[in-house]
């Protein structure tokens, strides 16, 4: 039962979280948590170069990539230049 283990340590680092409750270390809490997260996935088999490298994974994120820089030339970035230039 060696998954037991990696959700006591998952369970550790909210809890440690929770007891502290402030705004210090949530960098490194983002960075344990995905290091858990990539821990557990290897663990269940899931290799993440396969599937970041597949033709179906590049073609989302690049869809996404031109939605997000589309909404920044045409909405957020006419804002701020006229925002500084008034």
């Amino acid at each position: 039962m060696r998954h037991k283990g990696i959700f006591r340590l998952f369970a550790l680092c909210y809890n440690i979280d929770m007891i502290k409750n402030t705004q210090k270390g949530g960098f490194i809490k983002t960075i344990l948590l995905v290091v858990i997260g990539i821990i557990v996935l290897s663990y269940f088999g899931i290799n993440l170069r396969e599937i970041l490298n597949s033709d179906s994974v590049k073609n989302n994120f690049s869809a996404v990539w031109d939605f997000l820089a589309g909404i920044w030339a045409n909405n957020i970035l006419p804002i701020i230049l006229n925002f500084f230039t008034s």
